[in-house]
């Protein structure tokens, strides 16, 4: 019996010690489970300030950089279209002279003819230039090889296509024409007429070569005393008026038309003297500022 009641009262003596032990750390157990959820709502908090801040954050980045390339994009509007509707300056010189090449039309030389230096051979290194005596002292004096001019003393407008093939033979990017003091002096022909045999040459080197491009050189002018020898049929007014013609049709021809003629005159319309011996071809001293001029107009 004794042996009964003793194993009847162990288990309420294990629960009368378990209850002792709650009741003893029980308080404990509320503080720490107290200081856990503040401490997981101090947490959750926190990461909800910082995450809504991110999302700011990376709003207000959206939004700067959607406002930056909305910038750039205007800017580079503004510069495309200031760039279209304001050319440069160095573009709004150099177009007349593009546009006189591509289209036909006047290319005129400024300032007065002086003494000057040839620094331009290599600018007329795959040029041919025909024409008569004047077109001859090009070789003549030297400043282009013989290979480069083709010349005939005593040609007139009419006979300058008998030699395109020979101006054509080394396929030249640009060919020079100066023809009509011949024509001038034998006293029949007008300006027109003699304008248009160069603008038949023109047509035939263009039908030829399309790819070349053709320059009418002006007549150059005489001395008065030039025209007023008794053996002598030529008038500078002849001369202007083939200058005049050949300006006016030169793009109807295909070719530009390249006006030396004033450059070379003095105040009375007539060939400088200081320029000539003979009163019509010039001394070569002359030539670099003609050739120089030319390419300048050409080249830019």
């Amino acid at each position: 019996m004794s042996n009964n009641r003793e194993d009847e009262g162990r288990p309420e003596i294990r629960i009368n010690k378990k209850m002792r032990t709650w009741n003893k750390y029980r308080n404990y157990c509320f503080i720490a489970t107290g200081v856990i959820v503040v401490i997981l709502a101090v947490f959750i908090v926190v990461n909800m300030v910082t995450k809504d801040k991110g999302n700011s954050d990376v709003a207000n980045q959206t939004d700067n950089h959607n406002n930056t390339i909305s910038q750039t994009k205007e800017d580079s509007s503004n510069t495309q279209t200031t760039a279209q509707t304001e050319p440069t300056q160095d573009q709004t010189t150099q177009q007349p002279t593009t546009k006189a090449q591509q289209t036909g039309g006047t290319l005129k030389v400024s300032g007065s003819v002086e003494k000057q230096d040839f620094v331009g051979a290599d600018k007329f290194k795959d040029c041919v230039f025909l024409g008569d005596s004047i077109i001859s002292g090009i070789s003549f004096y030297e400043f282009l090889p013989e290979s480069q001019v083709v010349s005939d003393d005593n040609i007139t407008s009419d006979k300058l296509q008998k030699h395109i093939d020979s101006v054509l033979s080394s396929n030249p990017s640009k060919v020079f024409i100066m023809a009509g003091l011949n024509d001038a002096n034998y006293g029949t022909r007008d300006g027109e007429t003699i304008a248009d045999f160069i603008g038949e040459t023109v047509k035939e080197i263009k039908s030829k070569s399309a790819s070349t491009s053709v320059y009418i050189l002006s007549v150059l002018p005489v001395t008065s005393a030039f025209e007023n020898r008794s053996n002598v049929s030529i008038k500078q007014s002849l001369l202007d008026e083939i200058n005049e013609s050949l300006s006016k049709n030169a793009a109807k021809y295909g070719a530009t038309f390249i006006d030396l003629a004033d450059a070379y005159k003095d105040g009375s319309g007539y060939l400088k003297t200081e320029c000539t011996g003979n009163g019509s071809n010039i001394y070569g001293e002359y030539y670099p500022f003609m050739l120089n001029s030319i390419s300048k107009l050409i080249n830019g």
